[in-house]
């Protein structure tokens, strides 16, 4: 008797391969999001921050932007150390 069931990932976490029996935290340079491209929005995800902004915690729902006069052209910046 099969007692594996399958449950959803919280904002911030994801299940990084198929048939994942648990959830791991968003990685540094990535923020847990919505993927908002379905008829129903699904929490889960994770999403790599865009150029310019940063993430220096696992888990967040939100990436930081770089500092004031500096930018950063790395995708999935992990400190503010990374924009120029």
């Amino acid at each position: 008797n099969d007692t594996t069931k399958c449950v959803r990932c919280l904002a911030g976490e994801t299940a990084r391969t198929l048939g994942s029996s648990a959830c791991s935290n968003c990685d540094l340079g990535e923020f847990g999001g919505v993927e908002t491209d379905k008829p129903i929005p699904r929490h889960g995800f994770c999403f790599d921050c865009p150029a310019g902004y940063y993430n220096d915690a696992k888990s967040s729902l939100f990436c930081l932007p770089c500092p004031v006069d500096t930018f950063g052209v790395k995708i999935r910046a992990t400190a503010a150390g990374d924009c120029q």
